[in-house]
């Protein structure tokens, strides 16, 4: 039986940290998350509140594309 190559650690994802701007970053979320992923980039939505899906769904949508474009895609 032939065995599959070994999957990715998550050091080695790509991925990308949309936060709002809120409380969780002075928690030390986003710290814990850069270290765990070191390929991240980083997106704070300004003003979104603590779900910036749904106060500003566009704006993140818009952030995903961007993102997968340029990391993902090329």
């Amino acid at each position: 039986m032939r065995s599959l190559p070994p999957l990715p650690t998550a050091k080695e994802m790509p991925a990308l940290l949309i936060f709002a701007e809120d409380a969780t970053i002075k928690m030390g979320w986003l710290a814990r998350l850069e270290h765990i992923f070191p390929r991240h980039r980083i997106i704070i939505m300004k003003g979104s509140h603590h779900f910036p899906q749904i106060y500003d769904s566009a704006a993140v949508a818009s952030a995903i594309q961007s993102w997968w474009d340029e990391e993902i895609a090329s």
